[in-house]
C-alpha cells in the first residue's frame, strides 16, 4: 500500500511536471507568434501612417494590376455595374483597371509638391483605355518612372510608353503593339437551338460585329479599315514617345511581347532590372532615399 501511494505521488508530480512544460511551451509560443504579429503590423502601420500623414513621403506610387478599362469618372460608374459585366471576359480575369481613375490619379499627384516623383508598377496584359494613363504621363511635370513587374501588354505597354524611364523585371513581356476586334459568332449555335436573327437597321453596316448574325465579307472589310488605322496611330505613337525610327516599330508590330532584354534592346524599355534596381535609379534621381507612399 506504502508503495502504491509513493508511485502514485510520484506519477502525479511528473503528471504535474510535465503539464507545466505544457503550459510553458504554449506561452512561449503564444508569445512569440505575439511578437511577430506585432513587429510586423508594426511595420505595416508604419508604412501606413506614413502614406496617411506624407510627412515622410517624396515618391508618389500607382499599381497597375489588371486589364485595363475605360469606365469613366467613379461618380457614373457608382454601381460598378460596367466592371462586373466585363469581369467574366478572360482577359480581366486578373482585375479590372479603370484608366479614368489612373489618369485623374496621375493628374493630382502632379500638382502635389511633397512628392518628387511618381513611380508606376505595372502588370497588365492590356485591353482600352491605355491612351488615358499615356495622356497624363506625356503631361506630367514630375518625373515618372515605370517598373514592369510582370507583363506591360498592348494597352498596357500604351500607358506607360512615355514614361521618363522604364524598367522590366527580367521574366517580363513587353510589347504586344497592335489592335484586334475579334469576336465570337453565334449564327450557327442559335440556328441549332431554334434562334433566327432578323435585321432591322437604318443602314448595311449598322449592326456590323453583331455576334448573333454572320458577319459579311464588307463588314471585315470596313472593320480591318478601322483597326488598321488604329494599329498605324499606335506605331505612330510608340515611335514618337520611345524615340524610335518608324520601319523598326513597324518591324516589331504584329501583336507580339518580348521578354524584358530583347524589349530593351528594341528600344521598348530602359533597363533590365529588379524593384531594387527600381528604387536604386529613384534614389538617384532625387538625390535621397525613395519613400513611396501607395495611392
Amino acid at each position: 500500500m506504502i508503495f502504491k501511494n509513493t508511485l502514485t505521488r510520484y506519477f502525479l508530480i511528473i503528471k504535474n511536471f510535465l503539464g507545466f512544460i505544457i503550459i510553458t511551451a504554449i506561452i512561449i509560443a503564444a508569445g512569440f507568434g505575439f511578437y511577430v504579429l506585432f513587429t510586423r503590423s508594426f511595420d505595416f502601420d508604419k508604412s501606413a501612417k506614413i502614406g496617411d500623414n506624407n510627412k515622410l513621403c517624396n515618391i508618389a506610387g500607382i499599381s497597375i494590376d489588371g486589364g485595363l478599362a475605360s469606365l469613366g469618372p467613379k461618380e457614373i460608374n457608382k454601381e460598378n455595374f460596367i466592371t462586373n459585366l466585363i469581369e467574366d471576359s478572360t482577359l480581366y480575369q486578373g482585375g479590372v483597371v479603370n484608366t479614368t481613375d489612373i489618369r485623374d490619379k496621375l493628374y493630382s499627384l502632379d500638382k502635389q509638391s511633397k512628392y518628387k516623383a511618381i513611380v508606376i508598377d505595372i502588370n497588365s496584359p492590356g485591353g482600352n483605355g491605355g491612351d488615358e494613363i499615356l495622356e497624363a504621363v506625356q503631361y506630367s511635370e514630375k518625373p515618372i518612372i515605370s517598373f514592369v513587374r510582370t507583363m506591360a501588354a498592348s494597352a498596357g505597354y500604351e500607358a506607360i510608353m512615355a514614361s521618363d524611364y522604364i524598367i522590366g523585371s527580367p521574366f517580363s513581356e513587353v510589347g504586344s503593339i497592335g489592335v484586334t476586334g475579334s469576336f465570337l459568332e453565334n449564327s450557327k449555335k442559335n440556328q441549332k437551338e431554334g434562334f433566327e436573327y432578323i435585321s432591322l437597321s437604318s443602314g448595311k453596316y449598322k449592326d456590323s460585329g453583331n455576334p448573333d448574325k454572320k458577319i459579311t465579307e464588307d463588314e471585315k472589310i470596313e472593320m480591318m479599315k478601322i483597326i488598321n488605322k488604329m494599329h498605324n496611330l499606335f506605331v505612330e505613337s510608340v515611335s514618337i514617345t520611345r524615340s524610335l525610327p518608324m520601319e523598326n516599330v513597324k518591324k516589331i508590330s504584329d501583336g507580339r511581347t518580348f521578354l524584358a532584354q530583347d524589349a530593351k534592346d528594341l528600344g521598348l524599355i530602359d533597363q533590365v532590372g529588379s524593384w531594387s534596381d527600381t528604387k536604386n535609379y529613384l534614389k538617384e534621381l532625387i538625390g535621397e532615399d525613395p519613400v513611396i507612399c501607395w495611392e
